[in-house]
């Protein structure tokens, strides 16, 4: 049996609350049949989808004959009414609209009318660097000339036209030249992870090596300069090169700001590089200049209209976030990090993927539990196995199963300490992760601890545990030895956690 479509649901529960005040209004405007507002409803009431449970609902509601039907027709009136909604703030709904028109006016053989909007099109099409539409609008241009059938307009396109063409043909193919470095570039850098590894490190380095990234005047058009300082610096962020990696966020910025944009795509970019740029000025440690550019996200976010706060536009915001509560809790400033934390928490539920949520949920964990607030530590974590086979970045998930162990321990669970580590163990091994760091974590959680009773075995067992994992290189482990071996120390020492990890840093 054919499993029902959750795609529906999925648009629905995109869309912001002011969207679906708008688009009941939209309905009702168009006299639509009131089986969307009931379907609309029905859908929109639902935590995650189940068809059984929706069916349920709609036969209260008095039932809707045609399910499938009236789904179809429903997706389609959200689609038309969203491309409505945003048209005024979309150069390519725009251009959209005028290519339609243009074809339209053609069909009709009113050139003359269809010529003036080719005009208006190619203008907005050149100013917001839209280059795939500019050839189709010179495409358009070229079949009316062939219409008129005047030698006069022949010889306009071959000394002019034909030229123009060409040249815009060269930019666009330039530009996709620095698209396909971008996605090279995300390859190397690896989707699901924040992993380093030597691997990585020699795939960026030889993608520095590219032509195209050798001088910024390879770059033949605004869009592709952008590109040009936009991968320089994700490449040089991943290499550590905090100072390059400044520069080239730091222009990329600033293209943007010479040329502002409602473009969906342009303003997620901007978010994306001050989000970066953020990342680079924690590795420079220059904290003031951080928050000016912190500053910067939050202003411009606030400054959008409602309609283009959509979701990607949050996910893009929350890269900024992220690296700021990260820097606040790598500088031990536990306070702000949890003020920021709690003010984009409601963005984080209405606007971003489960993955975000989960990365978002493990900054708040390492908040609590470096504030010795075990209990709101586990709320945080039981967050995330909520949902945990719904997209996550891996690393994320394989450092978590680690810090739950460190957590029931701090929370006197020794009991379950063994039955944890068999299950953590058995979710790496069917993964192919056999970190030896992490292995020697679980035997001694699961074991080791277990023998000891009085306080002076303990102290023996940490210390024991500490000179191994001292020993052990970075890449041995999935949770970082900078939390382990504090923890370890403040165990042996009888002192918090926080508190020999300030100590250290001051040192």
């Amino acid at each position: 049996m054919k499993t029902p479509s959750s795609e529906l649901f999925e648009v629905i529960k995109s869309l912001t609350s002011q969207e679906k005040r708008y688009f009941q209004l939209y309905v009702q405007h168009t006299g639509r049949d009131r089986s969307y507002k009931r379907l609309f409803d029905a859908i929109n009431s639902l935590e995650l989808y189940d068809e059984k449970a929706l069916q349920e609902i709609l036969a209260r509601k008095g039932g809707i004959s045609n399910l499938n039907r009236i789904k179809n027709y429903l997706q389609e009136a959200i689609l038309r009414f969203l491309e409505q909604h945003y048209s005024s703030y979309s150069v390519a709904i725009e251009l959209q609209r005028s290519l339609q028109r243009i074809e339209i006016l053609y069909s009709k053989r009113l050139f003359d009318s269809a010529l003036k909007t080719i005009k208006k099109a190619e203008a907005l099409a050149l100013e917001n660097d839209h280059l795939p539409y500019l050839l189709l609008v010179l495409h358009w241009k070229y079949r009316i000339v062939l219409q008129f059938s005047k030698p006069d307009e022949y010889g306009h396109y071959i000394n002019e036209g034909h030229a123009a063409e060409l040249r815009y043909i060269d930019i666009y193919r330039n530009l996709v030249e620095y698209k396909k470095i971008f996605v090279k570039r995300a390859i190397a850098t690896n989707f699901q992870s924040r992993d380093r590894d030597s691997k990585t490190v020699k795939a960026l380095t030889e993608l520095l090596k590219d032509p195209l990234l050798q001088d910024e005047r390879k770059a033949i058009s605004h869009r592709a300069k952008e590109l040009y300082h936009h991968n320089l610096g994700q490449i040089y962020f991943w290499l550590r090169d905090w100072p390059k990696c400044y520069e080239n966020k730091k222009q990329a910025i600033q293209f943007f700001e010479d040329s502002p944009s409602y473009e969906q795509d342009k303003i997620i970019s901007f978010l994306v590089n001050i989000g970066f740029m953020v990342g680079a000025l924690v590795g420079l440690k220059r904290n003031a200049e951080l928050l000016v550019y912190k500053r910067k996200a939050d202003q411009f976010v606030q400054s959008l209209p409602k309609k283009l706060q959509t979701n990607s536009v949050y996910n893009a915001y929350m890269v900024v976030a992220m690296n700021y509560i990260v820097h606040e809790i790598n500088s031990y400033n536990l306070d702000a990090a949890l003020a920021e934390c709690e003010k984009v928490k409601p963005m984080i539920h209405k606007y971003c993927t489960p993955h975000a949520q989960k990365v978002f949920y493990n900054n708040f964990f390492m908040i609590y539990f470096f504030k010795q607030d075990y209990r709101k530590a586990l709320s945080c974590i039981n967050k995330i196995f909520a949902t945990e086979k719904i997209g996550a970045r891996q690393d994320v998930l394989n450092m978590v199963k680690l810090s739950n162990i460190f957590l029931h321990y701090e929370l006197g669970n020794e009991d379950l300490l063994p039955g944890l580590c068999r299950s953590a163990q058995n979710y790496f091994t069917k993964r192919g992760a056999k970190n030896t760091g992490d292995l020697l974590l679980m035997e001694f959680f699961s074991r080791t601890i277990q023998k000891t009773e009085r306080h002076e075995e303990k102290t023996r067992a940490f210390i024991a545990l500490r000179k191994k994992i001292e020993k052990l290189p970075e890449n041995a482990f999935f949770i970082p030895k900078d939390f382990t071996l504090p923890w370890l120390d403040g165990k042996i020492q009888g002192r918090p956690m926080l508190e020999v990890m300030r100590e250290k840093a001051r040192k």
